[in-house]
């Protein structure tokens, strides 16, 4: 047996034994434990073997529920994993100002009628884990400002959300991997538009796949970030450049989530294209002042082709910034979702692309298919190196290609480097074809 092989056993025997074990304590809790209810209060409560409460579900019927601070004369401190599985008629859940509770794990999972999720303010809650995954119908979550984590999957598959905002004073630090990203959403399901999504200042991991599948408008960071890394396709449209919703099955962030359910255990069947095509809908990224940002990383805001503005904000805390391949390939470009011939539809270049100073490189087709006049770096950065094909059009020497995604690309007019830059690398194709390049600037 090859080591891989062995690996993957010992995994999955330890996987095994960790369900077994949770479900024997389970039932070993079932066993001992008396339900406990209150005359007006249609949760179900057990002893939590603190001489506190355990939330385990709701009566029959009951539409709303409002976790309390105390029950009887007992704190409320937790919510059993699984209590509101598959709920159908519960829309509205709201936790009292006065709550105990701290963490929340796998709770209301597919809750098909659920609306609404009130979090209070004032209460303890620090961390929410796979807790609303497949709740189609959630329209909105606000985040309370004392949650530090939101775990991974913990909002995933709520194809409803139009806002996800952060109270005020987050001390937010983690977003888990895939958690609101639309995923397994259902045949022919298209997710709502999410206008504005702006991260808090406090947030330092932001996971693999996060908003994965949610279309955005707006988004942006908080002054003062302390994020470093864009994670990879962040906010990408999947699909060749250009092409939104064509071959998402074979993209990297489509391969990851995949991963991220199989060991959920979860079916995925991802209704690639027409979540890919809805997701086209960015127009501006601002990074916000006073930022911390490493990294943005590969295909992060990939076939956003409505990506008109793009701020990197002033005054960063880091001392450089890469940018990695594809990250912003097609930005602007709309070419291919207007009829042949119609330039009138075409966005209207964008006037100028202004890089931060602390910008040191620019990896391989970074910018491909851009549709940008003017490339500016300050009077003093510190650049490095640009990469293969940074804003190339296809085609032989001189004889760009004539498919209209090229032919909308090929508008830049002037590149300036600044007076004082550390360059060293300009590379293969970096851009070729650009007929109407008139002005380039090296310092």
């Amino acid at each position: 047996m090859s080591v891989a092989s062995r690996k993957r056993l010992g995994i999955s025997l330890l996987s095994i034994l960790i369900i077994a074990a949770l479900f024997l304590g389970v039932l070993a809790i079932s066993a001992r434990a008396e339900t406990v209810t209150f005359e007006g209060d249609p949760l179900i409560y057990i002893d939590d073997g603190s001489g506190g409460l355990t939330v385990t579900g709701c009566a029959d019927g009951t539409e709303s529920i409002v976790i309390p601070g105390t029950a009887g004369d007992k704190n409320v401190t937790s919510v059993k994993a699984g209590s509101f599985y598959q709920c159908g008629g519960l829309k509205t859940v709201t936790f009292a100002s006065d709550s105990k509770i701290s963490t929340l794990h796998s709770c209301f999972i597919d809750c098909p009628d659920l609306v609404s999720v009130d979090f209070g303010s004032g209460g303890k809650l620090t961390s929410v884990y796979s807790s609303f995954i497949s709740c189609p119908r959630l329209t909105g979550v606000t985040v309370p400002s004392c949650v530090v984590t939101v775990g991974a999957t913990s909002f995933c598959n709520c194809p409803g959300l139009t806002s996800v905002t952060f109270e005020a004073g987050s001390q937010l630090s983690t977003i888990g991997e895939a958690a609101f990203s639309n995923w397994n959403i259902g045949e022919g399901t298209v997710p709502a538009t999410v206008e504005y999504l702006t991260l808090p200042a406090s947030l330092q991991v932001l996971g693999q796949g996060a908003f994965h599948g949610m279309p955005v408008v707006h988004f942006s960071l908080e002054d003062g970030s302390k994020l470093t890394e864009i994670p990879k396709g962040f906010l990408a449209a999947e699909g060749k450049e250009g092409h939104p919703g064509t071959d998402t099955e074979a993209s990297s962030t489509f391969n990851f989530i995949t991963r991220v359910f199989k060991r959920l255990s979860k079916p995925y069947a991802f209704t690639a294209a027409a979540t890919a095509k809805a997701c086209n809908v960015l127009e501006s990224v601002d990074f916000g002042d006073g930022n911390s940002l490493t990294r943005i990383g590969e295909a992060a805001f990939k076939n956003q082709t409505h990506l008109s503005s793009l701020d990197f904000g002033e005054d960063p805390v880091s001392a450089s910034l890469r940018i990695d391949g594809n990250a912003f390939a097609a930005m602007n470009n709309n070419a291919l979702q207007v009829d042949d011939g119609d330039d009138t539809a075409l966005n209207a270049c964008v006037d100028e692309l202004l890089f931060p100073a602390h910008l040191t490189y620019i990896e391989d087709t970074a910018f491909k298919y851009a549709r940008v006049r003017s490339v500016v770096f300050p009077e003093t950065n510190s650049l490095q190196s640009i990469n293969y094909n940074f804003m190339g059009i296809d085609g032989n020497d001189a004889q760009p290609h004539t498919d209209p995604l090229n032919l909308a690309a090929n508008c830049l007019e002037s590149v300036d480097f600044g007076t004082s830059n550390a360059l060293a690398l300009i590379g293969e194709a970096t851009f070729k074809n650009q007929s109407h390049l008139t002005s380039v600037e090296f310092g």
